[in-house]
């Protein structure tokens, strides 16, 4: 059986400004993904087979997590 992990939403209710939601949203999004990411991300680099001396251009790397293994 999957657990999942319940969050506190009531931050919604008294929101100042728009930079407030995605600080609260944003923190909960990345511990949700980061697991399932990482994994899509290595699939992603043996898929690629990049030699050593390849060059790569990331667009929109969010978090830049994939453009960081990449560069490793």
């Amino acid at each position: 059986m999957t657990k999942h992990k319940v969050f506190d939403l009531e931050f919604l209710i008294n929101l100042d400004e728009e930079g407030d939601l995605y600080n609260q949203v944003s923190s909960q999004f990345n511990e949700i993904t980061t697991g399932f990411y990482n994994s899509a991300n290595m699939e992603l680099l043996k898929q690629l087979r990049l030699k050593p001396d390849t060059r790569a251009i990331e667009l929109a790397c969010g978090t830049g997590n994939l453009a960081i293994e990449i560069a490793k």
